[in-house]
């Protein structure tokens, strides 16, 4: 008896998996989005194997010349690398959400927030991360 209640026991906790209501914090996670207004940067949160795990931002073409784009990325430990012309150009997503102005998306250790400067993005723990604007990206 004992057994078969072990069995079962097994069976849903299975069946409960493969039914996606398992823990989201072992599933791949990423976040596309878009900022709005004049700065319109474009940005991801990767939270998937096999990815550097980061936030990348970027305003490119055609909020500004290929040449005069600017980027920057950052990884769990605050380390930000900032990029700037066609190293920065890459292939926005198409149709993702704009966050509005004073909102702000989560996503493991990250979170980024739209303002009208532009899009301000820090690792939670550390509290430090960069603002990204279209003419600069300033640690923060």
């Amino acid at each position: 008896m004992r057994r078969l209640t072990l069995l079962v026991v097994v069976l849903i906790a299975a069946a409960g998996a493969s039914s996606g209501r398992s823990s989201t914090a072992s599933q791949p996670q990423q976040r596309f989005f878009f900022t709005p207004g004049p700065n319109g940067a474009n940005c991801e949160i990767d939270l998937v194997p096999d990815l550097p795990r980061r936030v990348f931002c970027a305003i490119e073409p055609p909020k500004v010349k290929a040449s005069k784009a600017i980027g920057a990325t950052l990884t769990p430990s605050g380390r930000l690398v900032i990029c700037h012309g066609l190293k920065c150009v890459g292939n926005a997503p198409q149709g993702e959400r704009k966050l509005r102005y004073g909102h702000s998306i989560s996503l493991g250790p990250f979170r980024c927030t739209a303002y009208r400067r532009g899009v301000h993005c820090i690792v939670k723990s550390l509290g430090s991360g960069f603002l990204l604007t279209r003419r600069s990206v300033t640690p923060e």
